[in-house]
């Protein structure tokens, strides 16, 4: 036995084991133990569904020895691709064959296999992912929704549970990316199932912070932390409206800053260009009057100049009202 992560076990799962609602403290260290567990121990990559059925009364260590005693994990789930049922556990990755059934689906199915135990249990469902809102929480999809084990009726026995995930699901392997107000509308549909918003927790580390549980409910609303990934706590969506503003008052004031300058520009260019015309027919001027005391034919270059002074002028203002 690895001693290390043992211990860290016992450590991470040594209190707030006895709870009324959840406890998100206890929460935090909970999924951190399960997820390093499963990832370093039972060797499992990628998105993975679990559900744990947790004692809350005797020894608080329960858990840890109850993860060191499944045996064949890996095999199962990713050799095999199949869903292991052990006696406090139940995992499986997505289907990649037949009805490509989800992660989520293939472990609320086998729920079952804890029946006989649930009493004074705590039941931790955990995605890596979100549910997704086109198969997994559609309440419209007859096939394999999962809402459909996740009412009161079913939930009941356990009286704690909570659903945990990770990462938001926000970009399918095909098609665009996923819009937040579905997102929302998910994580909506995933609370009304029986679940309840206020039972939904993302655990993950955000940047320069450390892992902990966030609530997905909000004055009975969504909370941003749940359908956004670039989340980092301290910044609400008020506060990232509010800083969507200021950025568009400074931007709406380098627009104008720099339209000033453009009409400034604009002036002296048309101040140049008058300046320049009256050069030109003072020039003009000139030449005509040499060429009428010299006795005559310059006549017809004097028009075919002026001309072309003309079309260039014209080109000047069309190319100018163009750039605009």
């Amino acid at each position: 036995m690895n001693l290390l992560p043992w211990m860290m076990l016992v450590f991470l799962l040594s209190a707030g084991t006895n709870l009324a609602d959840v406890d998100v403290d206890w929460l935090t260290r909970t999924v951190q133990a399960i997820t390093t567990h499963v990832r370093s121990q039972y060797g499992i990559t990628g998105h993975y569904c679990l559900a744990a059925n947790i004692p809350l009364s005797g020894d608080q260590n329960t858990l840890g020895k109850m993860l060191w005693e499944e045996r064949g994990v890996k095999d199962t789930v990713e050799t095999q691709n199949q869903v292991y049922t052990g006696n406090s556990i139940v995992i499986a990755k997505p289907e990649n064959k037949g009805q490509n059934y989800h992660a989520e689906f293939r472990v609320l199915t086998n729920l079952q296999k804890f029946s006989g135990n649930r009493k004074n249990n705590f039941l931790l469902i955990y995605s890596f992912l979100s549910p997704c809102g086109q198969r997994c929480a559609n309440p419209n999809n007859d096939n394999d929704n999962i809402l459909q084990y996740l009412t009161k009726e079913n939930l009941s026995p356990w009286g704690n549970y909570a659903f945990v995930f990770t990462t938001v699901f926000d970009k399918p392997r095909r098609g665009g990316i996923i819009h937040k107000k579905t997102l929302i509308n998910t994580m909506q549909d995933l609370g009304n199932s029986g679940l309840g918003l206020e039972n939904i927790y993302r655990c993950f580390k955000p940047e320069n912070f450390g892992f902990q549980c966030y609530s997905c409910s909000s004055e009975q609303t969504v909370s941003e932390v749940c359908v956004d990934n670039n989340f980092k706590p301290g910044q609400g969506g008020s506060r990232n409206i509010l800083g969507d503003n200021r950025g568009r008052d400074r931007h709406s004031s380098r627009s104008r800053s720099s339209s000033r300058r453009r009409d400034n520009n604009r002036g002296r260019d048309r101040h140049s260009s008058k300046k320049r015309g009256r050069d030109r027919s003072r020039s003009r001027s000139q030449i005509r009057r040499r060429d009428e005391n010299r006795g005559g034919g310059g006549s017809r270059s004097i028009n075919t100049g002026r001309d072309r002074g003309r079309s260039r002028s014209s080109s000047r203002r069309r190319g100018y009202v163009s750039r605009d």
